[in-house]
């Protein structure tokens, strides 16, 4: 798998792209993601206009364009225009998804005894808790927050990191731009960072949160006795307050205690 993490700034916020390529279609794919926190917000205006950024970015529509600084060209507002249109098809299709109704019924219980048994045995898919988050925003008024937490390994400075980096089938790593670090102090970093990821939603003092380790996301955490992918769970039952879990999430080493377990599928590396 190669692996491009490339960080630069669109308005307020941080964007990075991977490049990703399967071995086994020859594909190249590209994952778009955001570093900045977010504060409830209505999560479907939200990963629409972010989708919808991502296809203008990647179809090749320059940056000065896309921030309003140029009037965009004729090629550019075909690429607004088709980003668009694949946005509605894309919601559409997760509005479809079907949800594990155990996984609804967390919204209608404050008993942390009745979310645990609830949880017992469900799996999702990211398109699964994306549509979980949409429906909980569309029919129940819940708003979305994300806190994420980064933090490189002992020793090296991540802000001297270079603007992009790339680590090679062949274990080498290729630099983007000027930096001091040494390739392996690059690949160090790529490869052993912890990253935390906290998806809320929220309404009222009611909260719901799944979170992650990139680790656990891939599947390099042992759970069930193998390497699956999974997230973690807790609510405002939980006996914790919301700036409590706010701070836990922001921090290096999190101590939520003994928390439900959620298998992620079609993410990661899945056991055989």
């Amino acid at each position: 798998m190669l692996i491009l993490i490339v960080t630069s700034k669109l308005e307020k916020q941080t964007m990075r792209f991977q490049q990703i390529l399967d071995k086994k279609t020859g594909q190249l794919l590209f994952r778009f993601s955001e570093d900045d926190d977010i504060e409830s917000v209505n999560p479907i205006k939200y990963f629409g206009d972010f989708f919808i950024v991502n296809k203008m970015v990647l179809g090749g529509i320059p940056l000065d364009e896309i921030k309003g600084e140029k009037t965009p060209s004729e090629s550019s507002m075909e690429i607004y225009n088709k980003s668009i249109d694949l946005w509605v098809k894309k919601k559409d299709e997760i509005l479809k998804t079907q949800i594990p109704v155990n996984l609804l019924k967390l919204l209608e219980t404050n008993k942390k005894n009745d979310q645990v048994q609830l949880l017992k045995g469900i799996e999702i898919t990211p398109m699964i808790l994306l549509a979980f988050i949409f429906e909980a925003h569309g029919k129940h008024g819940f708003n979305y927050s994300q806190y994420k937490s980064e933090f490189s390994p002992n020793g090296i400075d991540a802000t001297k990191m270079p603007y992009a980096s790339l680590i090679k089938e062949d274990g080498d790593v290729e630099i983007y731009g000027n930096t001091e670090l040494t390739k392996g102090q690059i690949k160090q970093v790529i490869q052993h960072r912890k990253v935390t990821v906290g998806k809320i939603i929220e309404k009222g003092d009611i909260w719901h949160c799944f979170f992650a380790t990139y680790k656990s996301l891939n599947g390099d955490e042992i759970w069930l006795g193998k390497n699956q992918p999974h997230f973690h769970y807790l609510s405002n039952v939980f006996g914790l307050t919301r700036e409590k879990l706010q701070k836990e999430l922001k921090s290096k080493t999190y101590n939520f205690g003994n928390v439900p377990h959620i298998k992620l599928l079609n993410y990661g590396k899945q056991p055989e």
